[in-house]
């Protein structure tokens, strides 16, 4: 490389890299700024499944949840309350399916195409229930100071709020919202 830059006039202060007397273990801290370790691109916090009732936005944390699926076929059962939807066998298991909407004495939309089913497991038993819900948004990952605390008068289900891409995402307490159904 000296003799190619010397023989064109060049002088060697005009020389950006001299490849030929350059070790790799020189660039190594260029590298790592292209190239970070995983760790670091890994997102630090909670994740939480965000869905829509409405065109309201709620998420439940991701460790609550067994599984989300499509539309079962449902067993209604008599003398059961208008928020519960019925019954279900989701691979041997029984899930017992719930409308939050009707719950919360608000307008349940119809099922449709993009409706699914959040299937949580309730931690004190082995019992399933699937809250219906109008259609899934994403998976975030929140750190607890993202996580803004709410007024008591807002809702005994709400673990808290957080703003997200502009948009208000109330979070729910699925352990108080399961024991407070008194399903069995």
């Amino acid at each position: 490389m000296n003799k190619l830059v010397e023989e064109k006039g060049e002088s060697k202060k005009d020389v950006i890299f001299d490849l030929d007397n350059t070790n790799v273990a020189d660039f190594s801290d260029f590298t790592d700024s292209f190239f970070p370790n995983e760790e670091e691109l890994q997102p630090v916090g909670e994740k939480f499944i965000v869905f829509f009732l409405n065109d309201t936005q709620y998420a439940v944390s991701s460790s609550s949840v067994s599984e989300v699926v499509r539309q079962l076929s449902l067993t209604t059962l008599p003398n059961i309350p208008s928020w519960v939807l019925g019954i279900a066998n989701l691979r041997g298991d029984i899930v017992t399916v719930v409308d939050l909407q009707k719950l919360w004495k608000k307008e349940s939309n119809d099922y449709n195409s993009k409706t699914k089913l959040i299937v949580l497991r309730h931690e004190d038993s082995d019992s399933l229930i699937a809250f219906k819900v109008d259609r899934l948004r994403e998976i975030i990952t929140l750190s607890s100071e993202a996580i803004e605390p709410v007024k008591k008068d807002d809702s005994d289900f709400l673990l808290g709020q957080t703003k997200y891409k502009s948009s208000l995402i109330n979070l729910l307490d699925t352990e108080k919202l399961i024991n407070s159904l008194n399903i069995n």
